[in-house]
């Protein structure tokens, strides 16, 4: 009986660390694999296209007189602007050929090169508070954008006293929008993502768990999926993107790796969230 048990510890003894190898190379293949599909949507983007944008974007900053850190931000967003159009182009065929069409939000690059991708649109932004009822008629656009903006909603202000986030000014804003689309009318944004690689690395190195700190409140996909439907549309597509923060070349695939060694799930961790909606045919 010792002679045995003596045998087994020595086997348990020599097994172990190649268990732990073997664990170690299946964990590091799988977190490379995860880190890689990360960039499955920016790899659709034809390189020539890729530079034709941001040459558009220094463009566009150069006739509004941006000083170079701004030029700089807004390249950062190159991927993110090309998806965007690629999105859009899912649903022009949907839609009439001189849709009216809301670019939420004061007039930025973004709207330049909106207008240039889609110029028989007729674009409009808006210059007032969105938490609270638009002075749009009902059922008058076809279509509203909204990028980077969803993030930046506070609640409203209250006369006695504020004790929390309830997302009213989103879902007052979410609201508004569904009013004011024509029933068939699409509903397109991006926002960050609060659970994405980029934000878990900031937790890790003891940053707030924030994409940009002047942010209202970020996102999960699950969260705004369900306030957008609650709302009354019905959801087209919705996933997680990684397009915000190429440029930086960050390698995840550690962090993947230490994720699925934990049992932790490593899906849905791009940086910003893509929804497109649709307002019901049969809506009022």
């Amino acid at each position: 009986m010792t002679f045995n048990t003596s045998i087994k510890s020595r086997i348990r003894r020599f097994i172990q660390p190649f268990t732990k190898w073997l664990q170690h190379k299946t964990f590091g293949a799988d977190g490379f694999s995860s880190h890689s599909g990360l960039y499955t949507d920016v790899r659709t983007l034809n390189a020539k296209d890729v530079e034709f944008m941001e040459n558009n974007i220094v463009e566009s900053c150069k006739r509004r007189n941006y000083d170079q850190q701004s030029i700089a931000s807004w390249k950062s967003h190159t991927y993110r602007l090309l998806l965007t159009h690629q999105w859009l182009h899912r649903i022009t065929d949907r839609l009439p050929e001189h849709a009216i069409v809301f670019d939420l939000g004061v007039e930025s690059v973004a709207t330049d090169l909106l207008k240039t991708e889609f110029p028989k649109f007729q674009w409009q932004n808006t210059n007032w508070d969105l938490r609270y009822r638009w002075k749009t008629e009902d059922n008058s656009l076809d279509l509203i954008v909204c990028t980077e903006l969803l993030e930046h909603l506070s609640e409203p202000s209250n006369e006695i006293f504020n004790e929390g986030f309830y997302k009213k000014g989103l879902r007052d804003t979410l609201k508004e929008l569904f009013r004011v689309l024509k029933p068939g009318g699409f509903f397109f944004a991006t926002t960050p993502n609060v659970v994405s690689v980029l934000q878990l690395m900031h937790i890790l190195n003891k940053r707030a768990p924030w994409f940009y700190d002047l942010h209202v409140r970020e996102y999960t996909l699950e969260e705004m999926v369900s306030e957008v439907t609650n709302t009354g549309f019905d959801i087209i597509q919705a996933k997680d993107v990684h397009c915000m923060s190429v440029y930086k070349k960050e390698n995840y695939s550690s962090l993947f790796e230490a994720l699925i060694a934990y049992g932790y799930p490593v899906d849905g961790r791009g940086d910003d969230l893509f929804i497109l909606a649709q307002k019901p045919l049969n809506s009022k």
